[in-house]
């Protein structure tokens, strides 16, 4: 899907690709501390990359890339389901948790690409493709961290809602969840 950014530039959504690899690493590459500080599914580094999405079943990955430099500006991950280490935290505010219904969503944007309507657009674009995979609710992938005002304030627009708070890393977490 083709689709416009505020600085008015062509962007691509679409699914991730074995042969965007490459193109992922110098994605994180140029990701600055902040945005590689708010992601944490897996390291930056090659090996890391590779072994999580070589060993990770359920996986779905989204990216956009810029269709000017051909670069990857955003990448986004879905997980069919839950990791046992947000599960057994989400069973504490609810027993109900579905594997075949429930995803988990981790998404990243790149440091120069920021409130520029990317991220809205691929999200937008993901909620599309899981309602027609069949998923009923998407929860943030280990959480928000609560000092994040910007990524809250994204997610409570689209719908999120807060069901809980954790300490991860010293950290204050929000747990948050979207019926889709």
């Amino acid at each position: 899907m083709i689709t416009k950014s505020k600085n008015n530039k062509q962007v691509e959504l679409r699914k991730f690709y074995a042969e965007d690899f490459e193109q992922l690493y110098q994605y994180f590459d140029a990701c600055g501390y902040e945005t590689r500080r708010r992601f944490a599914p897996h390291g930056y580094d090659r090996k890391s990359v590779l072994e999580f999405h070589n060993n990770t079943t359920g996986l779905i990955t989204y990216i956009a890339i810029a269709l000017e430099t051909k670069k990857i500006i955003a990448y986004c991950l879905v997980h069919e389901g839950l990791f046992s280490y947000d599960k057994e935290r989400l069973e504490t505010y609810s027993s109900y948790w579905k594997e075949s219904n429930d995803c988990t969503f981790a998404p990243s944007v790149a440091d120069d690409w920021q409130r520029k309507g990317i991220g809205q657009a691929l999200f937008n674009f993901i909620k599309d493709d899981l309602r027609d995979k069949g998923f009923k609710r998407m929860v943030l992938w280990g959480g928000v961290q609560s000092d994040h005002k910007i990524a809250l304030s994204f997610y409570l627009k689209n719908g999120f809602q807060r069901i809980g708070t954790f300490v991860h890393n010293n950290m204050l977490n929000d747990d948050m969840i979207l019926v889709l």
